[in-house]
């Protein structure tokens, strides 16, 4: 071919190739999404709901009822895939009681892209268990307001059968336990493994388990205990079992 037609075709051929060349757009780097977190704390007694006042037997046999039944719930976190903390819900302090129709609690914006799960105190830390509760708020009747002694952590009371009739009546005695000080405080996660999505709300959920709680409790051996007592210490154990979910 003559020199001049080489050129020209590679002339050609460069305009080609420079025209097939196509222009790298970096994807757009996405800002994690914002949801307001929630957490919604469930009453059961095993596999069944749990309605307060409702009668079982204690691990001894005794029939009994609750008429109260509630804990705080504090120093709420959200923690990613490595347990990395993403967000600390400041100021978040709830009762959850089985009398409440709803326990179902607003804790704060969370911006993440994936929620692993939920850490929390049950209980109160030392500085928070020294400041006395704002008028009207749920934690007031969890205060025990004299002596400096703070919070009750856990409250459980109601009635225990005393004759063995199977029956509860006005004669059978009552029960109470009041878990209270530092030395009881305990820490639990709620797992969640949810991708968040921008807008609306993402709830975790808190089982609590009543038959877990009060296993191996003898209602009409032990029908009352203040602060932490042995058998106090050994309720808050129980309420971390209770509390806790398969992962």
């Amino acid at each position: 071919m003559p020199p001049l037609l080489l050129g020209a075709a590679g002339t050609v051929m460069l305009l080609l190739l420079s025209g097939c060349k196509h222009e790298v757009i970096e994807p757009e780097e996405l800002e994690p999404p914002t949801v307001q977190q929630r957490l919604a704390v469930t009453f059961n007694y095993g596999g069944h709901g749990y309605e307060l006042a409702s009668t079982y037997f204690d691990t001894l046999g005794h029939l009994y009822k609750l008429d109260t039944l509630c804990f705080i719930v504090s120093a709420v976190q959200a923690e990613d895939d490595d347990e990395s903390v993403i967000t600390t819900f400041e100021g978040v302090q709830l009762v959850a009681s089985a009398a409440n129709a709803s326990n179902d609690f607003l804790l704060g914006p969370l911006t993440a892209g994936h929620l692993h799960q939920l850490r929390f105190d049950l209980g109160l830390r030392p500085e928070e268990d020294q400041t006395p509760p704002t008028n009207g708020s749920d934690m007031a009747a969890m205060y025990c307001g004299t002596n400096n002694d703070g919070y009750h952590f856990l409250l459980i009371s109601g009635q225990v059968d005393g004759n063995g009739d199977e029956e509860l009546d006005a004669s059978d005695p009552r029960f109470s336990f009041r878990c209270t000080g530092g030395a009881l405080r305990r820490s639990n996660t709620s797992p969640v493994h949810a991708d968040l999505i921008q807008g609306g709300s993402l709830t975790a959920a808190l089982p609590v388990d009543l038959e877990l709680l009060l296993a191996g409790i003898d209602l009409l051996a032990t029908p009352s205990s203040d602060g932490d007592a042995p058998i106090n210490a050994h309720l808050m154990d129980q309420l971390v079992i209770a509390t806790t979910q398969e992962h």
